[in-house]
């Protein structure tokens, strides 16, 4: 499965590694949605719950079983220079495990048409590899 994580506004840099708010809660839960939720339950399972290091379950973002092409969005509302990109998995109860396996990022440029990252000698098609861990792209 490819899970597509857009980002709004999103221009690419080396010279700043500070974190956006997603773990902190500086992004907003309405600057967060998704294509789809769980059970149809976006109270439990929805866009809201795509943050890092969640202390209760469900841990992350669950999109439907009948979603084929989920997508996760985070609005920046302004320009922000992005250099890192974090996923998490988690273990749910009774120790079933999910984690993505890759994804594509998208950004929205100036004139409102999404476009795919891609960095020259890089796949745009991010792979994840370990599981219950935070992992780090760009």
């Amino acid at each position: 499965m490819i899970v597509e994580v857009n980002v709004k506004k999103f221009l690419y840099s080396d010279d700043c590694q500070e974190p956006l708010g997603l773990e902190n809660r500086n992004i907003k839960d309405e600057q967060l949605t998704a294509s789809s939720a769980w059970s149809d339950n976006p109270e439990k399972f929805g866009a809201h719950r795509g943050r890092l290091n969640l202390d209760r379950w469900p841990q992350g973002w669950t999109a439907s079983s009948e979603d084929t092409s989920p997508w996760f969005q985070v609005n920046l509302n302004d320009p922000i220079i992005i250099t890192r990109v974090a996923t998490q998995g988690y273990g749910g109860p009774a120790g079933i495990g999910q984690w993505i396996e890759k994804y594509r990022l998208s950004w929205e440029n100036e004139e409102g048409a999404w476009r795919n990252y891609s960095h020259p000698h890089r796949v745009s098609s991010l792979a994840v590899h370990w599981k219950n861990k935070v992992i780090y792209f760009l």
